[in-house]
C-alpha cells in the first residue's frame, strides 16, 4: 500500500466514525425531545381533567344549591292574613305620599 491509500482508508474511517457519533447524538437528541414531549402532553392532560374535575364539582354544587333554594322558595308561602296586612299598609303608604303631595 501507498502512503497516499493509506492517508485515504484512515480518512474514510475518521468520516464513517464521526457520521456514527452525529447520528448517535442525533438519535439521542430525539429521544429526549420525545421523552419531554410527551410529559409535557401528559402533564396538560392531568392539569385539563383536575381544572375540568373542579369546574364540574362547582357546577353540580351550585345546581345543587340553585334546586334547594327553588324546592325552599316553592314551600314557602304566605299567610292570607299576612298578605291582607301588607296591603293595608301599602295603602296607607300610597294614601299617606298623595296625602302630602
Amino acid at each position: 500500500h501507498s502512503k497516499k491509500e493509506k492517508m485515504t482508508e484512515m480518512t474514510c474511517k475518521d468520516i464513517s466514525k464521526k457520521l456514527e457519533i452525529q447520528a448517535f447524538m442525533a438519535v439521542g437528541v430525539w429521544i429526549g425531545m420525545m421523552t419531554i414531549t410527551i410529559a409535557a402532553l401528559a402533564l396538560a392532560y392531568v392539569n385539563m381533567h383536575t381544572i375540568l374535575f373542579k369546574v364540574n364539582r362547582r357546577l353540580q354544587s351550585m345546581k345543587e344549591k340553585m334546586e334547594m333554594a327553588d324546592k325552599l322558595m316553592s314551600d314557602r308561602k304566605f299567610p292570607d292574613e299576612l298578605l291582607g296586612l301588607l296591603s293595608n299598609v301599602l295603602k296607607i303608604d300610597k294614601e299617606g305620599d298623595e296625602a302630602m303631595t
